[in-house]
């Protein structure tokens, strides 16, 4: 459920939502319409997926917020800031460009090829076209088990 996208809850009676829905980062659409929803403001009984999220997490402790988004990084091989992790240029690639098991760099004036992208072994889709600064791809290419589209057009091979 974790990448779930789309959560309709609308029309069961609910008089309370479990807070722990605004840990779900891939979530933007939330139904709750025809609810009596006795435990959240009226006034954000009508607002969208973001601001609900928010106002979710604000309900949860602050250790529970840090130690999900932590896992959640873990999980994608991104540092965790909070534990002095240091981001490089990969780590915003990868956060910023990834959908789902896609990631689309292409033309992105990158120099190099990172082998944090061997950790994400559930990529389908790789798109590294349009950097010619990426003069070769690691022999472990063939870690991602997964992968059935390489895309490897105008480099500098």
């Amino acid at each position: 459920m974790k990448r779930l996208k789309t959560l309709t809850v609308s029309n069961n009676e609910l008089r309370d939502i479990n807070p722990r829905i605004a840990l779900l980062e891939d979530l933007v659409r939330l139904n709750i319409e025809g609810n009596p929803l006795k435990a959240i403001k009226p006034t954000m009984r009508s607002a969208n997926a973001v601001q609900l999220k928010k106002y979710l997490k604000m309900r949860l402790g602050e250790d529970e917020v840090e130690t999900e988004e932590a896992k959640q990084s873990a999980a994608r091989g991104i540092p965790n800031m909070n534990q002095g992790g240091a981001y490089d240029q990969w780590d915003t690639l990868i956060r910023e460009f990834r959908q789902g098991t896609a990631l689309d760099l292409r033309n992105k004036d990158l120099k190099d090829f990172s082998p944090k992208v061997l950790n994400l072994t559930d990529l389908t889709v790789l798109d590294l076209s349009g950097n010619p600064g990426i003069t070769f791809l690691p022999n472990d290419i063939d870690l991602l088990t997964n992968l059935k589209t390489l895309r490897f057009c105008s480099n500098g091979l």
